[in-house]
């Protein structure tokens, strides 16, 4: 899951990345043209990301301390 996260966290940061290069323009008729669908993909796989990582290390810090106090693992 913290590999599925890192992927997602660098893919948003790409899409956000990839907005700001392209950049936005106005022609002639006065219309805005920007790769505005960039935006909400980034940062929903940003956030996605951050999340899934975030649950991920609090479910292995979970899973160690249970392990750590388990009467099975004492000498």
């Amino acid at each position: 899951m913290i590999k599925a996260g890192i992927l997602a966290i660098a893919l948003g940061l790409c899409a956000l990345l990839a907005f700001h290069w392209v950049g936005s323009s106005v022609d002639e008729h006065g219309i805005l043209h920007e790769p505005f669908a960039l935006l909400p993909i980034g940062s929903t796989l940003l956030v996605a990301g951050l999340l899934a990582v975030v649950i991920a290390w609090l479910r292995r810090q979970a899973i160690t301390a249970t392990d750590r106090d388990s009467p099975f693992n004492r000498p």
